[in-house]
């Protein structure tokens, strides 16, 4: 199965600045990729400029101005490789799996 990979995680923190209300001053950006069975995650905080001259008050601010954001930091920083490699690790990691004689512990009874 392919590789997918979307933005789990936008997060803006606004605050009142420079005369300006609710400016976004960072935005918290998630990516996921799932492989169908293991998923990978990565994100930071961005910080970004108030420009008073090209302000967008917050209510106007659309999807694709914060995924902009977050996909010039994935680019910059190579993330789709780094949640390849994740995935990759998760493959090849060995899982925990009981005998088949095993049973499971018994419930506490309260």
């Amino acid at each position: 199965m392919d590789t997918t990979y979307n933005w789990s995680r936008l997060e803006p923190l606004v605050k009142n600045t420079d005369g300006l209300e609710q400016a976004v001053v960072s935005l918290v950006a998630g990516m996921t990729a799932s492989n169908g069975t293991h998923s990978a995650y990565m994100d930071t905080m961005l910080p970004l400029t108030v420009d008073k001259d090209n302000f967008i008050p917050f209510e106007e601010l659309t999807q694709e101005w914060a995924v902009a954001h977050a996909e010039k930091w994935a680019e910059d920083n190579d993330v789709r490789a780094s949640l390849d490699k994740q995935l990759e690790a998760a493959e090849a990691r060995p899982t925990s799996k009981p005998f088949s004689w095993q049973q499971p512990a018994p419930e506490p009874s309260e």
